[in-house]
């Protein structure tokens, strides 16, 4: 009983510190565009608009830090990559918060971060640098994608991990989020096996990734369809799965099974802690279980079996 009492006195007081540090944040907003904090991914400066991982970062001092952790651990414990050295491609790297987590845990040993947005790419090479890791992460400011091309990126106003390349959806395709509203960039877009080439980067040790980490709201597809030749040997790649995005993006969940299914043999989902493995074959089921709205999970590919 009296461990009853104690677990419920302190999970009010954490939702109480969470919403006095939440009401914090949105003050800050008024008088300051950018806020550096101490977090458990390094010294991070952020946006005082984005409420997607900015405003988690300072009311927790993490964003999906222990599940990075976990990923990049169990892959090790897994044997699908080594102990060291861990060359990571961070796609989607947004501020930089999990390459820079993980390159400060020592986990990774260096990282390839790309991010087209130029706000949140003047907020990842700002963090880089004041986390003094220049020298094990290279920032690049572009899109990854299946061709060379210029593409038409919406803009989230308030969460700025949910930037977005617009694409032609089927006509079939609710916009449950008012997409079509949203501010437009432009921005260029490389195949992900063109990156590897560049002479920044084909010299050195990272043009040999050992992992992939992608996060790019339903546009995943099209950039590992672009990446034949960095993906053939089957590494793996940690990726967040949302078919709303996916198909928003403007590609059926079909076409994005049939890809991940040339690739990857496994994935794997995290459930009550740890990972439970799945064959590529039942891809499909999964994409169903998950539906088209709002829910999505970060899922490990993998190519050989276990040791």
């Amino acid at each position: 009983m009296i461990l009853r009492i104690r677990r419920g006195l302190a999970k009010v007081f954490a939702f109480l510190h969470f919403s006095l540090r939440a009401a914090l944040f949105q003050l800050q907003g008024f008088f300051r565009e950018t806020l550096t904090i101490q977090t458990k991914q390094g010294r991070l400066t952020v946006s005082t608009r984005d409420h997607g991982i900015a405003k988690p970062l300072f009311c927790t001092r993490q964003f999906e830090y222990d599940a990075s952790l976990h990923a990049i651990r169990f892959l090790k414990a897994k044997g699908f990559i080594p102990e060291h050295p861990v060359h990571m491609l961070d796609v989607g790297a947004n501020i930089g918060v999990i390459g820079i987590g993980l390159a400060l845990s020592k986990e990774v040993d260096s990282v390839i971060a790309i991010e087209p947005d130029p706000t949140n790419f003047a907020l990842l090479t700002r963090n880089v640098e004041q986390n003094g890791l220049s020298d094990r992460i290279t920032c690049l400011q572009m899109a990854a994608g299946d061709q060379e091309a210029t593409l038409t990126m919406e803009l989230s106003p308030l969460n700025l991990g949910d930037h977005r390349v617009r694409s032609n959806p089927a006509s079939d395709v609710i916009e449950a989020h008012n997409e079509s509203s949203r501010q437009t960039i432009q921005v260029p877009s490389m195949p992900l096996d063109r990156i590897m080439q560049l002479p920044n980067i084909r010299d050195s040790a990272a043009a040999r990734p050992s992992m992939l980490w992608i996060d790019v709201q339903g546009y995943e597809g099209f950039i590992f369809a672009g990446a034949g030749a960095t993906l053939r040997s089957g590494i793996p790649a940690v990726a967040e799965v949302w078919p709303y995005g996916i198909v928003r993006a403007g590609m059926t969940l079909d076409q994005f099974t049939n890809i991940v299914s040339g690739i990857w043999s496994d994935y794997w989902i995290e459930r009550r802690g740890r990972f439970v493995r799945y064959p590529i074959s039942v891809f499909d089921r999964y994409l169903d279980e998950l539906g088209n709205g709002n829910y999505f999970e970060n899922v490990i590919f993998t190519k050989s079996a276990p040791r």
